[in-house]
C-alpha cells in the first residue's frame, strides 16, 4: 500500500523504492512489515492494522501511513514531488490460491 509518480514503471520485474517513484509499506509472512524508502525500513509495529490510513501533503513532501484503527503513526516518506502521484496496491502473492481475509479499500472524507 502508498503511492506512485505518475512516471514510475508499472510493467515488468524492477525494484520499487523512492528512488524509483513508489512510496509503500510491505506486508511479508503474514507480521514482518517494512516500509520501501530509498532503504528498506523494517517497521516493529506492536499492533497489526486491520485498517490503514495513507495521508499525502504534497506540497510538503511527505507520504504518512497510519493504523486507521488506533489512528497510530507507522512510518512517514519524505521527497519532493513533481508530478502526479497515484493510488498504489498490490496484494502480490497468495498462500495456495487462498487469501487469509478480504481486502476492502475505503475513500474516507475528511
Amino acid at each position: 500500500v502508498g503511492v506512485t509518480r505518475e512516471s514510475s514503471n508499472r510493467k515488468g520485474c524492477f525494484k520499487m523504492s523512492a528512488k524509483q517513484g513508489y512510496w509503500r509499506m510491505m506486508l511479508s509472512n503474514g507480521k514482518e512489515y517494512t516500509a520501501e524508502d530509498s532503504l528498506s525500513v523494517d517497521l516493529n509495529l506492536t499492533v497489526k492494522p486491520l485498517r490503514l490510513g495513507l495521508y499525502l501533503d504534497y506540497e510538503g513532501g511527505e507520504v504518512s501511513l497510519y493504523n486507521a484503527d488506533n489512528m497510530s503513526h507507522i512510518y512517514t516518506f519524505t521527497d519532493k514531488f513533481t508530478e502526479r502521484i497515484y493510488p498504489y496496491f498490490c496484494p502480490c502473492f497468495n498462500y495456495e490460491g487462498n487469501n487469509a481475509e478480504p481486502v476492502k479499500l475505503v475513500h474516507l472524507k475528511l
